[in-house]
């Protein structure tokens, strides 16, 4: 079975990659392909689907949709990029789809305005304003850009991030999320690493760092730089934080023992109030 991270790399290179140009022009609303490496690759289009010679280019317009095993990437507009080969082929090297662009598998499924994978570097960038990226277990946001990295099973999302399971959430500048499979089989987050603004919330705290990593599987988080943990209207200051996702304890660290102590403004209503 192919796994939630492969969505992107999949569907948008091993189904394009080795492709071999046409020797004349296909028209109309549906075009079937072999790679030769396996299952054929089935693109249709409401409106056309172009063999553009001078660009080298293959488009398809109008709900395009190209799938393969279960794979689907459906946009307005669908331009894959084909070139010759030393061995005196030719291959995809790059796909572009451009407006209300939808990825999904059996897994995960991923929106946003537009996307583009290089074949080579096997990396898919997909942009836009609200990009969501969602599994059985998890939900991925951003209002930039996600990356995605075929070898490394690595993500990352940049701009006002926000990765979430159950009712516990991880925000920054940028979130680096790297999948592993879970006891059911499916590829699920790991490890999530948050670079500026970080803030994590959970039902009865908000902590506020720097940096910060999020172990999925452990269901603990470690923020530092500058740390502040608010649970109503009791605050604690420190420069490290460890938070127990499960059993709600958190551990507050100072790094610079004799020149900075831990501080603490506690309101006497809010200790052991929501427990």
């Amino acid at each position: 079975m192919i796994r939630a991270i492969h969505l992107t790399v999949l569907a948008l290179g091993l189904a394009w990659f080795g492709i071999i140009a046409p020797a004349g022009a296909q028209n109309g609303q549906g075009l079937n392909l072999n790679d030769g490496q396996g299952g054929p690759i089935e693109i249709v289009a409401d409106q056309a689907l172009e063999w553009q010679r001078d660009a080298r280019a293959y488009v398809a317009r109008g709900n395009a949709v190209a799938s393969r095993d279960g794979l689907e990437v459906a946009a307005d507009i669908l331009i894959a990029y084909y070139r010759d080969t030393s061995a005196g082929g030719s291959e995809i090297y790059r796909l572009d789809a451009r407006g209300n662009v939808t990825l999904r598998s059996a897994d995960a499924t991923l929106v946003g305005d537009e996307a583009a994978y290089d074949v080579r570097q096997e990396v898919a960038v997909i942009r836009g304003q609200d990009l969501i990226l969602t599994t059985a277990t998890d939900r991925i946001t951003a209002d930039d850009s996600f990356e995605f990295w075929q070898t490394r099973q690595l993500a990352v999302a940049r701009g006002d991030a926000a990765a979430s399971r159950a009712d516990n959430t991880i925000r920054s500048d940028i979130l680096m999320a790297r999948f592993a499979e879970n006891a059911s089989g499916e590829l699920a987050m790991r490890v999530v690493d948050a670079t500026g603004g970080v803030v994590i919330q959970t039902p009865t705290e908000l902590v506020r760092g720097s940096q910060g990593r999020f172990d999925v599987l452990t269901n603990l988080a470690t923020i530092t730089g500058d740390v502040r943990l608010t649970r109503g209207t009791t605050q604690l200051n420190g420069d490290r934080v460890e938070v127990n996702m499960d059993t709600g304890v958190s551990r507050l660290f100072t790094t610079n023992q004799g020149d900075r102590r831990v501080r603490g403004v506690i309101t006497p209503g809010d200790v052991g109030g929501d427990e």
